[in-house]
């Protein structure tokens, strides 16, 4: 049997365009309240943290960011 076709492919659903369309619309005191929000959990989970656990998030971060450097090509280190 071949595998089912994706319709969607490259093109934004109903739910995404509706989210989009909010995010626009939304007013900078809004959104400067959820950003505020964000930072004010994620400081408490990383509080919450063991120092193991935060030297194993640092560590993958710093994986990470060392493959997208090394992905990077000379021109968009230049940018950078």
């Amino acid at each position: 049997m071949p595998p089912k076709r994706r319709t969607l492919l490259g093109r934004s659903t109903s739910a995404a365009n509706r989210l989009a369309v909010s995010r626009d619309t939304e007013s900078l005191e809004r959104r400067q309240t959820q950003l505020d929000d964000q930072r004010s959990r994620q400081a408490a989970s990383r509080d919450a943290e063991s120092p193991e656990q935060t030297r194993t998030r640092i560590d993958d971060q710093r994986a990470r960011q060392g493959a997208s450097r090394a992905a990077e090509s000379p021109e968009q280190r230049q940018t950078r």
